[in-house]
């Protein structure tokens, strides 16, 4: 040992230390490890509690729906009877009557010009012959002539023929006082204005004449007969006129006067007449009727078929047809074939049907109206029953006539009072029509020789759904069954005892069609299935002791088409969630279509008639798998206790003095959705010391995040989440796996002071903003781990490491027992490779480690009390300090107590030195360390 003595001290020198790394100061825990890059880091990681999912089970349960049965009657086939409309005309066989009249041609009269006579005078010596003589003979269908009348000239006004008088006379010379003209009895005639005149004459002139020439126009309509004449009569008469004037003036012997009736031609028209009796014959005429049975494909011989009361023949003869005269008598008869049956249902006055023969009275002409009720037709006896192909199908097709003639072929009688001779001149271009309006008739039974027989199946039901569920259960709109399940919906269609089994034995379906509801998914592959409208159509064939079974496997129930695409909503009664579909248009079966015979030709069809046809639809318990629409399950918090233990070296930090601002801690979650709904996480995070008492300002809440969901298909959907103080990069999400950092920047706060554990509490609720699938008859869990990372970076960093240097007693006491001197100073040299400002004070222990109060211990760095040993500011060099500590005690004898040294190393900083992350490699050194010792008195011997 090399002791330096010199001046009022002496130094006794303690050498130097090994290299101290900080991995030789700091063991790694469980909890704090040595990264990669040989940075600490607090590190922590578990599996989390699996969460559970919850929702009940359920099982749909469905009572069998009742069918109120349906009786029927076998018949055979024929679906449609169809006559045809069809028409026929004939001519009527009527006289043309021609009435002719020669009437009197070239008619005048003319006085010549004769001289005016003083004060006045008359002309009535002039007269023209009016002669005419009615034919001898008139046609014999002509009975009296009421009237003559003559071709009208007054523009269609229908006054007459026109005739004109001239008066001639020097202009304003005469007044006519009389100007009369007369024709032969019971003319008519009609003034220039169209004014009928009564009895034979006409005034046509009075007054004062202004013109030299005046012309006076009147009408001859014709004549009224008397119809008590005998035929072939002569009329012999005239026309006559009276002219009597007066003069305004005294005539010269120039002056003169003249009265002339132009030159007429008169024009006979018509006549009106009565006629005597007319007759009107007609040839024999038919009307094809057409008729068409179809629906024959199972009918060898059709014997006879019945009709319902609706089934009319209607008929209308005559119609339309225009006659100028009258229908007085005669039948007009219309014959059917004989195998229609018919009765009348309704017809005109004296229309008789008797036997298959109409008899319409030619009173009820003409636009005659008959209907016929067609009761039955009948081929017995004939070979009209037989079924003909026509365009691949076997029909009846009846082309027999309906024949019309005169009874008696006695013609029929017209006749008509006061006609027009131009109205019965064309008797002889009339046409009759006769009318056969038909359609389709409804048959209510045939007899047949069937190779089948055929019955209407018509049937219907409901049934309610009302199932318990959970209350989880907000909207449905798909239900799968419990994997594994294959409940079946089955049809049963059995028949009353009185089907005649032991002739019948198999039957079999013909297009018969259950309407299944339509919120029921069926399995594929099921024959005659439309899965658009979910309508089965059967036509299989069956054994009639057997019945009829057909098992519909189902898959699920879709409701998504409900409420408008919303889903069925569950409803809440008296406390409990149901599944409920009460509305019968939703849950309805209908059954409708035909069920006919294989075999039994020889069968009586009265033992087809009355047979009672049951279905039956039982349903099996449902088991309920997979669901979408909305689910509001009861999902389990989240408590988890993250322990951290750092070992002995770092387990400083958890000191109540120390603070620690950690720049970026991290906690990554994992967890693994099995259920397709979206869960909304909000976590909150605190820390506990070692009495489980939670860290004052250490809690971090309202962390909010959402679990995603599975896919459809998919077992399992991984979330990751990084919470972080600061922004991270994260992996692109995958089908299986989403990726999200959650940037919380107090995240710091649960670290300000390291805790014993960390307390994680998660509250999780399903997300309702999308349509959730969730298989409910599976265990529903959320799964996961936690990976708490806190690298030992400080934002602010205040830490406290205390150490003890002991038996100092035994290391000095020879040294101590000859020093008279109260003080006592330690020196060296502090290399610091660790990127920190370390601070480092001290205190005085006895040997049983109890501080001694009468030493103050002092320490200082580079001369300056209290002062830092310099952090490194690159990672490959060290800082040197010199420190000094010194011990004064307030008396020798306090210090020769001294056995042990409490060293604390004080680091506060809010980074590293040149932002220099802890690393293990990092060191601190002593060197040239020396005890300096003042006053003391030794024995060198």
């Amino acid at each position: 040992m090399n002791i330096s003595v010199g001046g009022d001290a002496f130094t006794i020198p303690l050498g130097y230390s090994e290299q101290t790394t900080l991995d030789k100061l700091i063991d790694e825990s469980e909890t704090l490890k040595k990264m990669d890059d040989q940075t600490y880091a607090i590190k922590k990681n578990d599996g989390i509690d699996d969460v559970s999912i919850k929702v009940d089970p359920v099982n749909i349960k469905i009572d069998e729906p009742s069918f109120s049965g349906t009786t029927v009657d076998f018949e055979a086939g024929l679906d449609d009877f169809n006559v045809a409309d069809k028409k026929s005309s004939s001519k009527l066989d009527a006289p043309s009557i021609v009435v002719d009249v020669k009437l009197p041609e070239d008619i005048s009269m003319d006085t010549g010009m004769r001289p005016i006579v003083t004060g006045g005078g008359t002309i009535n010596d002039q007269e023209s012959p009016f002669e005419f003589t009615y034919k001898k003979e008139w046609p014999k269908e002509v009975k009296t002539i009421h009237e003559v009348v003559l071709q009208d000239q007054s523009g269609n006004k229908k006054y007459g023929q026109k005739i004109a008088f001239n008066v001639i006379a020097p202009a304003g010379m005469i007044n006519i006082t009389d100007f009369t003209v007369k024709f032969p009895v019971n003319f008519i005639l009609y003034n220039a204005n169209g004014e009928k005149q009564p009895g034979n004459s006409i005034q046509l002139a009075r007054g004062l004449q202004t013109e030299s020439k005046a012309t006076y126009e009147f009408y001859v309509y014709g004549q009224k007969l008397n119809a008590s004449l005998p035929t072939g009569i002569e009329i012999h008469d005239k026309i006559t006129y009276n002219f009597t004037y007066t003069t305004e003036k005294a005539p010269t012997s120039t002056d003169m006067l003249s009265v002339q009736m132009e030159k007429t031609d008169f024009i006979f028209d018509h006549a009106l007449v009565t006629t005597n009796d007319i007759e009107a014959n007609m040839k024999r005429g038919t009307v094809e009727m057409n008729t068409t049975i179809d629906g024959l494909e199972d009918v060898n011989e059709v014997h006879s078929v019945d009709f319902k009361d609706n089934s009319i023949l209607a008929m209308d003869i005559a119609k339309g047809l225009e006659l100028p005269v009258d229908f007085k008598s005669g039948d007009l008869v219309i014959e059917f074939p004989s195998y229609y049956k018919m009765e009348l249902k309704e017809a005109d006055n004296g229309i008789t049907y008797t036997g298959n023969e109409l008899t319409i009275p030619a009173t009820a002409l003409p636009d005659a109206k008959v209907a016929l009720l067609l009761k039955q037709v009948n081929f017995t006896g004939t070979d009209k029953g037989k079924p003909v192909m026509e365009n691949g199908k076997p029909i009846i097709k009846l082309t027999d006539p309906v024949t019309y003639y005169l009874k008696d072929n006695a013609p029929m009688i017209l006749q008509k009072d006061n006609i027009s001779s131009t109205d019965v001149a064309d008797l002889d271009k009339k046409e009759m029509d006769v009318f056969v309006n038909g359609g389709k008739m409804e048959i209510t039974n045939a007899f047949v020789d069937a190779k089948s027989y055929t019955a209407e199946v018509k049937d219907n039901t409901s049934f309610e759904v009302k199932e318990d569920v959970d209350e989880a259960l907000k909207i449905l709109k798909t239900v799968a069954w419990k994997t594994g399940s294959t409940p079946k919906m089955t049809l049963h269609i059995n028949f009353s005892d009185n089907f005649p089994k032991e002739e019948i034995s198999e039957l079999e379906f013909s297009d018969l069609k259950i309407q299944l509801p339509k919120f029921v998914k069926f399995a594929a592959g099921i024959e005659g299935m439309d899965y658009d409208k979910n309508v089965l159509t059967l036509n299989d064939k069956f054994k009639v002791l057997e019945g009829y079974t057909k098992p519909l496997e189902t898959t699920g129930m879709d409701f998504s088409y409900m409420n408008n695409g919303t889903g069925l909503k569950t409803t809440v009664e008296n406390g409990k969630t149901w599944l409920k579909i009460t509305d019968e248009n939703e849950t309805k079966v209908d059954i409708l279509g035909d069920v006919k015979t294989l075999g039994g030709d020889n069968i009586n069809t009265d033992r087809l008639k009355g047979i009672t046809v049951t279905p039956t639809v039982t349903i099996d318990e449902m088991p309920v798998g997979l669901v979408t629409g909305e689910v509001d399950p009861v999902i389990d918090d989240v408590d988890e206790n993250v322990e951290l233990d750092l070992g002995d070296d770092l387990d400083f930090l958890k000191d109540e003095g120390n603070e620690l601002d950690i720049k970026n801690p991290q906690i990554k979650l994992t967890l693994n959705n099995t259920v397709g709904v979206p869960v909304d996480m909000n976590l909150t995070i605190y820390g506990v010391d070692e009495n489980d008492k939670e860290i004052e300002n250490s809690r971090v809440e309202g962390i909010k995040f959402q679990l995603q969901p599975t896919n459809v298909g998919q077992e399992t959907k991984t979330s990751v989440f990084m919470l972080s103080r600061e922004a991270m990069n994260m992996p692109e999400n995958d089908a299986t796996h989403h990726y999200e950092n959650v940037v919380v920047s107090n995240l710091n706060k649960v670290m300000t002071r390291v805790p014993d554990r960390v307390k994680f509490h998660m509250n999780a609720k399903a997300n309702n903003g999308t349509e959730h699938h969730v298989d409910i008859s599976k265990d529903m869990t959320i799964t996961g781990e936690y990976d708490v990372t806190v690298p030992l970076q400080f934002e602010d960093l205040n830490i406290n490491y205390i150490d003890v240097i002991d038996d100092l007693h035994s290391d000095l006491e020879d040294v101590l027992d000859k020093t008279t001197s109260a003080t006592l100073e330690i020196l060296a040299d502090a290399l610091n490779n660790v990127p920190l400002d370390l601070n480092l004070s001290a205190k005085a222990q006895d040997t049983d480690g109890n501080e001694l109060t009468t030493i103050e211990a002092t320490v200082y760095a580079n001369d300056i009390k209290d002062g830092k040993i310099g952090g490194a500011i690159t990672e490959d060099s060290a800082v040197k300090t010199p420190i000094l500590i010194r011990l004064v005690a307030t008396s020798s004898a306090d210090l020769k107590k001294l056995d042990k040294l409490e060293l604390t190393i004080h680091a506060k900083a809010n980074e590293t030195t040149a932002g220099l992350p802890l690393k293990a490699t990092q060191w601190v050194k002593i060197e040239n360390a020396k005890v300096k010792i003042k006053k003391a008195n030794f024995d060198l011997n």
